[in-house]
């Protein structure tokens, strides 16, 4: 087996904001599932339905961190703007050939808009359980200062490791 081998997230931060304000007591992060609009055929010749993918379109894609508890920082993306969220994260691998392992930085950019905050339970000598999730239009997914993925819902932008594949698609509209 060579290659590299992914092993854990050793650790990571949740910036929010143009100024890249770092979020405190942030719990968990449940980083964004894609899931692609299909265009269902079925037509003679074939053995049933095929839902066929429909290339840059995607279901709504939605974030959500944890926290502890309520702090002023969480509150204040309650504002009706779009908010900036960048996940810095420092994952665990090992270059299998060497036998060594290194820090790959994984860094993922999401905005979007507040659309639910949980303020939690009230229980004594434990967290609250503050969530807030987020209806993102913008995604990128940079791994080792290498951009591997950016969705740009408004712009209609869909990269995937340096290919646009809309490219086609805003130059035929």
């Amino acid at each position: 087996m060579a290659g590299i081998l992914p092993q854990a997230v050793n650790n990571y931060n949740i910036y929010v904001g143009d100024r890249g304000e770092c979020l405190i007591g942030v719990g968990k992060v449940e980083i964004p599932e894609l899931q692609a609009l299909t265009s269902e055929i079925n037509m003679a010749g074939t053995a049933g339905k095929i839902a066929v993918p429909v290339t840059g379109q995607f279901e709504a894609i939605k974030a959500t961190i944890e926290f502890t508890m309520p702090t002023r920082q969480v509150l204040r993306t309650l504002n009706p703007n779009s908010q900036l969220i960048t996940a810095r994260i420092a994952g665990e691998v090992m270059d299998v050939a060497a036998g060594a392992k290194r820090i790959q930085q994984t860094t993922v950019i999401m905005r979007g808009s507040l659309t639910t905050m949980k303020l939690g339970d009230l229980e004594k000598a434990a967290a609250q359980g503050t969530s807030i999730s987020f209806e993102l239009d913008y995604l990128r997914v940079i791994i080792d200062d290498e951009d591997m993925l950016e969705i740009d819902k408004l712009n209609m932008i869909y990269i995937v490791d340096g290919v646009d594949y809309l490219a086609d698609v805003r130059a035929a509209i």
